[in-house]
């Protein structure tokens, strides 16, 4: 339990630390939403919000995850091989979510 819980805090604090260049990666390509203007006039704020935050906590999770995996197969008891099953639903959930934030950037949803 304590090493999980260890895991979860260094891809959190990952996660802090790259969060702020993602971010402006993400705002200086103009990567956000676009809103409909069918659509509520309070939903306007949302307008060039940054999206696919997501990658802040996906990445350093699977880059955690895959290097204790490469050090069990170099031989280094680290992790188990359960956790290959979640990270691989972990990482088709991620896929799926990030489809829907390009087709939302595209603006593919309005037509």
């Amino acid at each position: 339990m304590a090493y999980s819980l260890t895991l979860g805090t260094v891809a959190f604090f990952l996660a802090v630390i790259w969060g702020r260049p993602l971010i402006q990666f993400l705002i200086r390509h103009r990567i956000g939403k676009q809103i409909r203007i069918e659509g509520p006039s309070t939903h306007e704020v949302k307008t060039g919000t940054p999206t696919m935050g997501g990658l802040m906590i996906l990445i350093p999770v699977i880059v955690i995850t895959g290097l204790l995996n490469i050090a069990n197969l170099l031989g280094w008891t680290v992790i188990g091989r359960s956790v290959l099953v979640p990270m691989t639903v972990l990482l088709l959930f991620g896929i799926l979510g990030a489809i829907d934030d390009l087709e939302g950037v595209r603006g593919r949803r309005a037509r």
